[in-house]
Protein backbone atom coordinates (compact mmCIF):
# COMPACT_ATOMS: atom_id res chain seq x y z
CA UNK A 1 0.00 0.00 0.00
CA UNK A 2 0.80 3.24 -0.58
CA UNK A 3 2.31 5.30 2.28
CA UNK A 4 2.94 2.49 4.58
CA UNK A 5 6.96 2.00 5.65
CA UNK A 6 8.51 -0.87 4.80
CA UNK A 7 11.23 -3.07 6.09
CA UNK A 8 14.84 -2.07 5.15
CA UNK A 9 15.81 -5.80 5.43
CA UNK A 10 13.05 -6.79 2.97
CA UNK A 11 10.33 -8.75 4.95
CA UNK A 12 9.16 -8.68 9.07
CA UNK A 13 10.95 -11.47 9.85
CA UNK A 14 14.22 -10.80 9.03
CA UNK A 15 13.43 -7.65 11.06
CA UNK A 16 12.07 -9.19 13.73
CA UNK A 17 15.30 -11.55 14.05
CA UNK A 18 17.71 -9.03 13.95
CA UNK A 19 15.42 -7.03 16.29
CA UNK A 20 15.25 -9.98 18.67
CA UNK A 21 19.08 -9.97 18.47
CA UNK A 22 19.87 -6.67 19.50
CA UNK A 23 17.73 -6.50 22.00
CA UNK A 24 19.62 -9.88 23.60
CA UNK A 25 22.78 -8.39 23.15
CA UNK A 26 21.75 -5.27 25.26
CA UNK A 27 20.85 -7.07 27.80
CA UNK A 28 23.56 -9.49 27.75
CA UNK A 29 25.66 -6.35 28.04
CA UNK A 30 23.66 -5.35 31.55
CA UNK A 31 25.05 -8.45 33.11
CA UNK A 32 28.92 -7.70 32.11
CA UNK A 33 28.64 -3.85 33.05
CA UNK A 34 30.19 -2.40 36.33
CA UNK A 35 28.57 -2.40 39.17
CA UNK A 36 28.79 1.70 39.83
CA UNK A 37 25.67 2.66 39.00
CA UNK A 38 26.04 6.18 38.08
CA UNK A 39 28.94 4.72 35.71
CA UNK A 40 26.76 2.72 34.53
CA UNK A 41 23.85 5.32 33.56
CA UNK A 42 26.34 7.87 31.81
CA UNK A 43 28.23 4.95 29.78
CA UNK A 44 25.57 2.89 29.25
CA UNK A 45 22.86 5.45 28.80
CA UNK A 46 25.38 6.94 25.86
CA UNK A 47 26.12 4.02 24.03
CA UNK A 48 22.85 2.92 24.32
CA UNK A 49 21.91 6.63 22.62
CA UNK A 50 24.32 6.11 20.06
CA UNK A 51 24.08 2.67 19.00
CA UNK A 52 20.56 3.55 18.48
CA UNK A 53 21.13 6.81 16.83
CA UNK A 54 23.69 5.46 14.24
CA UNK A 55 21.15 2.60 13.45
CA UNK A 56 18.38 5.12 12.87
CA UNK A 57 21.12 7.43 10.53
CA UNK A 58 22.65 4.33 8.74
CA UNK A 59 19.08 2.41 7.92
CA UNK A 60 18.18 5.69 6.30
CA UNK A 61 21.39 6.76 4.66
CA UNK A 62 21.57 3.17 2.89
CA UNK A 63 17.87 3.54 1.48
CA UNK A 64 17.93 7.27 1.28
CA UNK A 65 14.60 7.80 2.74
CA UNK A 66 14.48 11.21 3.99
CA UNK A 67 11.14 13.26 3.29
CA UNK A 68 12.96 16.21 4.09
CA UNK A 69 17.06 16.74 3.77
CA UNK A 70 18.90 17.35 6.86
CA UNK A 71 20.73 20.05 5.23
CA UNK A 72 17.65 21.99 3.96
CA UNK A 73 17.04 22.87 8.00
CA UNK A 74 19.93 22.21 9.80
CA UNK A 75 18.69 23.83 13.28
CA UNK A 76 15.75 21.56 13.03
CA UNK A 77 17.66 18.53 12.66
CA UNK A 78 19.95 19.31 14.83
CA UNK A 79 17.33 20.23 18.01
CA UNK A 80 15.64 16.62 16.82
CA UNK A 81 18.69 14.43 16.72
CA UNK A 82 19.58 16.22 20.26
CA UNK A 83 16.02 15.57 21.56
CA UNK A 84 16.72 12.10 20.44
CA UNK A 85 19.56 11.61 21.86
CA UNK A 86 19.00 12.79 25.25
CA UNK A 87 15.73 10.56 25.25
CA UNK A 88 17.03 7.36 24.17
CA UNK A 89 20.03 7.84 26.53
CA UNK A 90 16.96 7.88 29.32
CA UNK A 91 15.78 4.91 28.18
CA UNK A 92 18.62 2.98 27.95
CA UNK A 93 19.95 4.30 31.17
CA UNK A 94 17.11 4.35 33.63
CA UNK A 95 16.70 0.85 33.56
CA UNK A 96 20.44 0.14 34.19
CA UNK A 97 20.30 1.93 37.27
CA UNK A 98 17.63 0.48 38.76
CA UNK A 99 18.78 -2.74 37.67
CA UNK A 100 22.21 -1.81 39.95
CA UNK A 101 20.85 0.49 42.21
CA UNK A 102 17.93 -1.36 43.53
CA UNK A 103 18.79 -4.99 42.34
CA UNK A 104 15.27 -5.03 40.08
CA UNK A 105 14.82 -7.47 37.20
CA UNK A 106 11.60 -5.80 35.78
CA UNK A 107 13.95 -2.72 34.32
CA UNK A 108 16.11 -5.45 32.30
CA UNK A 109 12.57 -6.84 30.67
CA UNK A 110 11.68 -3.34 30.15
CA UNK A 111 14.79 -2.72 28.41
CA UNK A 112 14.67 -5.76 25.95
CA UNK A 113 11.06 -5.05 24.99
CA UNK A 114 11.85 -1.50 24.11
CA UNK A 115 15.21 -2.41 22.86
CA UNK A 116 13.25 -4.42 20.49
CA UNK A 117 10.43 -2.40 19.49
CA UNK A 118 13.45 0.42 19.15
CA UNK A 119 15.27 -1.97 16.58
CA UNK A 120 12.00 -3.06 14.63
CA UNK A 121 10.49 0.83 14.32
CA UNK A 122 13.91 1.94 13.23
CA UNK A 123 14.43 -0.94 10.79
CA UNK A 124 10.81 0.24 8.84
CA UNK A 125 11.73 2.86 5.73
CA UNK A 126 9.53 4.89 3.76
CA UNK A 127 5.79 5.56 4.31
CA UNK A 128 4.00 9.14 4.91
CA UNK A 129 6.37 10.09 7.37
CA UNK A 130 10.02 11.35 6.92
CA UNK A 131 12.73 9.81 9.07
CA UNK A 132 12.89 12.62 11.79
CA UNK A 133 9.48 12.78 11.78
CA UNK A 134 9.46 9.36 13.20
CA UNK A 135 12.60 10.34 15.73
CA UNK A 136 10.25 13.38 17.08
CA UNK A 137 7.55 11.24 17.67
CA UNK A 138 9.69 8.47 18.97
CA UNK A 139 11.44 11.15 21.84
CA UNK A 140 7.96 12.98 22.23
CA UNK A 141 5.53 10.04 22.50
CA UNK A 142 7.17 6.66 22.58
CA UNK A 143 9.68 7.13 25.19
CA UNK A 144 7.32 9.23 27.83
CA UNK A 145 4.78 6.45 27.96
CA UNK A 146 7.30 3.77 28.02
CA UNK A 147 9.19 5.26 30.74
CA UNK A 148 5.71 5.28 32.66
CA UNK A 149 5.26 1.82 32.01
CA UNK A 150 8.62 1.38 33.53
CA UNK A 151 7.56 2.97 36.38
CA UNK A 152 4.79 0.77 36.76
CA UNK A 153 6.84 -2.30 36.57
CA UNK A 154 9.30 -1.44 38.80
CA UNK A 155 6.66 0.10 41.64
CA UNK A 156 4.97 -3.15 40.94
CA UNK A 157 8.49 -5.39 41.84
CA UNK A 158 9.25 -3.42 44.63
CA UNK A 159 5.22 -3.61 46.12
CA UNK A 160 5.57 -7.49 45.11
CA UNK A 161 8.85 -7.82 47.26
CA UNK A 162 8.18 -5.76 49.90
CA UNK A 163 4.45 -7.40 50.61
CA UNK A 164 6.93 -11.14 50.29
CA UNK A 165 9.42 -9.78 52.59
CA UNK A 166 6.76 -8.58 55.51
CA UNK A 167 5.21 -11.89 55.09
CA UNK A 168 2.19 -11.14 52.24
CA UNK A 169 1.65 -14.53 50.20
Amino acid sequence: MAGTPHHALGGPLPTAAVATAVAVVVVALVGRSPRDARSLVLRGGAAYSGGFLLLWAGVRLLSWRFAVDPRDSPLVAFVILGGAALALAVQGGLPLYLHTSRGLWAPVVWLFGISWFCTYTFLRVGGEAGAFFLLLLWTLAVVPAAVVGLALLSGLELGVRRGRRDGWP
